[in-house]
Parts: C-alpha cells; sequence; structure tokens
C-alpha cells in the first residue's frame, strides 16, 4: 500500500507539473483571473469541503485566490464533525466562510404517523448549528441547502422528497430572512426538476409551488463530465441560469487536473481534496455578493432548542 502511494504520488507531480505546458507563464502562481463562461463573469475562488477533508485551512488558501470556504454543516440532524474545527481556522485565514446543510431523506413512519427525519427538524438544527459556531466578530455566514441523491442502507438514489426540500428551504428562510443556495448536480436537475417531470409528477399548484420556493434560492450546480464549458440548465427548470458551478469533484484526483486548466488546480493538489468552484460575479465584487446571499445572525423567528450532539465523524 504505501509503495503504491508513492507511485502515485510521483505520477501526481508529473501530472501537475506537465500543467505549466498548458499554461501561459502568466498564470502560473498568479491570482486566478475572471472567465468568461456563457457570457458572463466568473471568479475561481470558492472551496468547499467537508469532513472527509483532513487538510487545515490557512493564509495559503487565501493568498491562492480562494475568497471563501463552504463546509458541511449538518447532514439530517446531525453536525459535521469538522464543521466547529474549520469555521474558526477560516476566519482566521480572512476568508468569508458559508455552511452547507446535506438534506438527507425524511423517510415517513406509519407506526408514529410521522417522519424519521422531519424536514423541518433538519432545517432549525442547521439554523442553530451556524450560530453556535460563530465566531467572535464574525458578521455573516452564506447558508446553502443541499440536495442530491445519495445511497442509503445500499439502495441507491435515495433523497429527500421535493416537498420536504421546499418545507426544509422555507423553515431556513423563516427562520434567517435569507434564501439559501440550492446545491445539486446536473443529471438530477435534469431528472428530477425539468418542466416535464414536475408537470407529470404533481399537479399544477404543487408543481408551480416547488418552483416558486426553489428558484427564490441561487443555483450552485455540480458538473464535472466531459469538461462542460458552461452547464445547461434543462427546460421549465425553476431557474434560468446557474450561479455557481462546481467543476472538480476532488481536487487530488487525477482525472480532474484534466477538467478545466486552472492555477488552483496547481496550487491545491495535496493540500486539500476539497472541490473547486466557479462563481458568477467578478472577483472585485465577489465579497459583496457574499455579504449580499449571506445570513447576519439575526434570528427572524424563534428556533426551537433543539439540540444534538451527534456527529458524522
Amino acid at each position: 500500500m504505501k509503495k503504491n502511494n508513492k507511485i502515485n504520488d510521483a505520477l501526481l507531480c508529473l501530472l501537475v507539473s506537465s500543467l505549466s505546458i498548458f499554461m501561459p507563464d502568466s498564470a502560473i502562481g498568479e491570482e486566478p483571473k475572471d472567465r468568461q463562461i456563457g457570457g458572463k463573469n466568473c471568479s475561481d475562488c470558492v472551496l468547499n469541503m467537508s469532513h472527509h477533508d483532513k487538510y487545515n485551512i490557512d493564509r495559503s488558501f487565501k493568498d491562492d485566490g480562494i475568497m471563501i470556504v463552504i463546509h458541511k454543516a449538518t447532514q439530517g440532524q446531525s453536525i459535521d464533525g469538522k464543521y466547529a474545527l474549520k469555521s474558526p481556522q477560516a476566519f482566521k485565514a480572512g476568508l468569508g466562510w458559508g455552511a452547507y446543510h446535506f438534506a438527507s431523506y425524511e423517510g415517513f413512519d406509519n407506526e408514529s404517523n410521522g417522519f424519521r427525519n422531519d424536514p423541518i427538524k433538519q432545517a432549525r438544527v442547521f439554523v442553530a448549528t451556524m450560530l453556535k459556531y460563530r465566531q467572535p466578530n464574525q458578521k455573516y455566514v452564506l447558508p446553502v441547502f443541499d440536495l442530491e441523491a445519495y445511497t442509503l442502507n445500499g439502495k441507491d438514489g435515495v433523497h429527500m422528497s421535493l416537498h420536504g426540500a421546499c418545507a426544509s428551504i422555507e423553515e431556513i428562510h423563516r427562520l434567517t430572512g435569507v434564501w439559501p443556495g440550492f446545491y445539486t448536480g446536473s443529471y438530477f436537475t435534469k431528472e428530477k426538476l425539468n418542466g416535464k417531470v414536475l408537470a407529470k409528477l404533481y399537479d399544477p399548484q404543487n408543481a408551480t409551488q416547488i418552483k416558486r420556493t426553489l428558484s427564490n434560492c441561487w443555483l450552485w450546480i455540480a458538473q464535472y463530465d466531459n469538461h462542460p464549458e458552461n452547464p445547461q440548465l434543462p427546460q421549465g427548470a425553476p431557474w434560468k441560469e446557474w450561479t455557481m458551478w462546481q467543476y472538480t469533484t476532488n481536487i487530488n484526483e487525477l482525472k480532474d487536473l484534466k477538467i478545466v486548466p486552472s492555477p488552483l488546480h496547481r496550487h491545491f493538489v495535496g493540500k486539500t481534496s476539497g472541490e473547486l468552484n466557479y462563481l458568477a460575479a467578478n472577483r472585485k465584487d465577489v465579497d459583496q455578493w457574499i455579504i449580499e446571499h449571506s445570513w447576519g445572525f439575526e434570528l427572524k423567528a424563534p428556533l426551537d432548542n433543539n439540540k444534538t450532539t451527534n456527529k458524522v465523524e
């Protein structure tokens, strides 16, 4: 195992070094520049992480061009095991801070006639976690709601229902006054959120309500395959365009290094296994965009004392 790791590390270093061939000299070691994607200026300045990423956050992240880190805060009604550790690191490094909630399948329980993992409770744990781990003098946190399919008890394709997701999002908004960003994959968007599917699965009133709630959120879409130049949204989706594009699935995986040539790939190999993202904003406007879409920690409604000590290690 150790021998294979050494071989892989050597190959990784060789591949990273070879990237310089495809980059102009001015790009190497410099702060990333704005890039035109789909007719809009985009900044390669967002890194997202979770408990899977064991690396510490330090000042070098900002020196390499990252402006905000979005970290998983909660999953279901459990707190991410690294959120409390990474939050002060990012704050000390002078980075913006965001928090995302990974939505868990609600699971209806026939015996209790209720949900095993209630979407409203999930939202409250998420808001309580952001509030609990606020750093001294921290003014803002950027909230995001993550809806995607995952594997549960050996079953693939499990996800919170759209009704549950909307209820959870609306509860976050009720408590904070802020509509969170909505993260999902391009495949999920095409299969679950296109206009034809919504019209087929829901009556007009419910379909309209789902689209109305989701359209209040800015869209963060994940798409890594086939070197897409501009992720496309299906007809009839709740959004006209994406606001953030996650273009790597894991910085340290060799196959991802050829997705989009960027100085950030080069800088972050070996530093973190998180994902990189383009934000549809000029670099000079990113700080203001973060402020406009963040929560200032003021509760707009009472938050139930819904404590949890569960952690995703």
